[in-house]
């Protein structure tokens, strides 16, 4: 299993601190959002130390760091809807790790990548893998009752009924 780097999650914490920032706006004209120099005025810190204590970089640097590194917008989907479920289940035989980046995920594996995405409605798809360099081993669904199911175009129509 890959180890992320103490400043990659560094990045991550502060990214998601940063966002719940941002989602806090007092400014009535934005609701739930913050300009970066509203966010750059504020507090923030991390086990009582600022960013620039953290990582020798204020704020704006810091930014302009996050968005060459992650892109402008980090936005990850809670659940797979079904349309894009059936368009993933169309190339079901080809599909790598990075086909699933979008969507949140449970890690359930314990020395291999098993990835649990939660399914729009009812249900889950569980991705299963020994490296996430190569394409997953096993895709399979799970409806409300437990049954799993293989994952392509057939079982998934069946599993819509």
């Amino acid at each position: 299993m890959r180890k992320l780097s103490t400043d990659t999650v560094l990045s991550l914490v502060l990214g998601l601190v940063l966002l719940a920032v941002v989602g806090c706006s007092d400014n009535p004209n934005t609701p739930g959002e913050q300009t970066d120099e509203q966010t750059a005025a504020g507090e923030y810190s991390i086990e009582g130390k600022s960013l620039e204590e953290m990582k020798g970089m204020e704020y704006t640097q810091w930014l302009e760091y996050w968005k060459e590194t992650y892109g402008p917008k980090v936005s990850v989907n809670v659940y797979i809807p079904i349309n894009e479920l059936k368009s993933l289940s169309e190339k079901a035989a080809s599909l790598h790790w990075k086909d699933f980046d979008q969507y949140a995920f449970e890690d359930i594996g314990s020395g291999v990548y098993i990835r649990k995405y939660e399914i729009e409605g009812e249900g889950h798809l569980v991705v299963r893998g020994k490296s996430l360099e190569n394409p997953p081993e096993q895709i399979t669904m799970v409806d409300a009752e437990g049954k799993e199911w293989v994952f392509n175009p057939e079982s998934l129509s069946e599993l819509l009924k």
